[in-house]
């Protein structure tokens, strides 16, 4: 089952990815300190929102960010046949690709931890890193806030 969850224990980094696509763009202060500290961050953005906020994308490509895919629209993939995953994937794949002018490697599921082993196998099968966390709630809108 291919699905990137974390790194080595103890080895006292933190990697950073933000998911973009539904609702509005990044916060731009936000952005800007990861530049100014030179920050490293994947952004998974979706097909859709690429397409109408390029200029953004191309300022997050420029600013040296890794940039990913989050899907093509915001669907429970595991609703979907294998060839409808492909299809989404293969959607934002081109739409970011064709704005950024550079290939897509990383994956992350839209809905949080919305996937499986059938999903991850689906998404890796076409040469992609499934990345996500092993939660089995939903974390997005949470709502309140919580310690780190």
């Amino acid at each position: 089952d291919p699905w990137f969850t974390g790194g080595q224990a103890g080895c006292k980094q933190v990697a950073l990815i933000f998911n973009i696509g539904v609702g509005d763009t990044p916060s731009q202060s936000v952005i800007d300190t990861l530049i100014a500290e030179d920050v490293d961050a994947t952004m998974f953005a979706m097909g859709n929102w690429a397409e109408t906020h390029a200029e953004y994308l191309l300022q997050l490509r420029d600013a040296g960010f890794t940039i990913g895919t989050h899907g093509y629209a915001s669907v429970y993939l595991t609703n979907l046949s294998d060839d409808e995953i492909r299809a989404d994937l293969k959607a934002s794949v081109d739409a970011i690709s064709s704005i950024t002018g550079q290939p897509v490697a990383t994956w992350a599921t839209p809905y949080a931890a919305a996937t499986d082993a059938r999903v991850r196998g689906v998404i890796a099968g076409m040469g992609f890193m499934p990345v996500g966390w092993p939660s089995p709630r939903r974390t997005s809108g949470m709502g309140r806030r919580q310690k780190v």
